[in-house]
């Protein structure tokens, strides 16, 4: 399994942790440990937004990971979804959903 990482905005530090770099062949970090190496340094966002679903959109959405971690790291998430002319309502859902 593995993680979801979703971000909204750049990330505001000039390059990777230093333990990440494997120029040498030396890189020892893995995907989550440089994700919360940037999310630790607050680095990440700068005002920005993720957005799952659209008004427009008569589907379910589903987004996340079975078997690892689901991150977000923005300064806004914004989930939307329409309610069909039959009454049943779609959605959006942020996290794994087993059917």
């Amino acid at each position: 399994g593995g993680a979801t990482d979703i971000t909204g905005g750049s990330f505001g530090l000039g390059g990777m942790p230093g333990a990440f770099d494997n120029s040498g062949g030396g890189g020892t970090m893995g995907v989550e440990d440089i994700w919360e190496y940037y999310v630790e340094a607050g680095q990440f966002g700068n005002n920005g937004t993720v957005f799952i679903g659209d008004a427009t959109l008569n589907r379910f959405v589903n987004v996340g990971s079975r078997y690892g971690n689901t991150n977000v790291a923005a300064s806004n998430l914004i989930m939307t979804t329409i309610q069909t002319d039959g009454g049943e309502t779609d959605h959006v859902q942020l996290g794994f959903y087993d059917s």
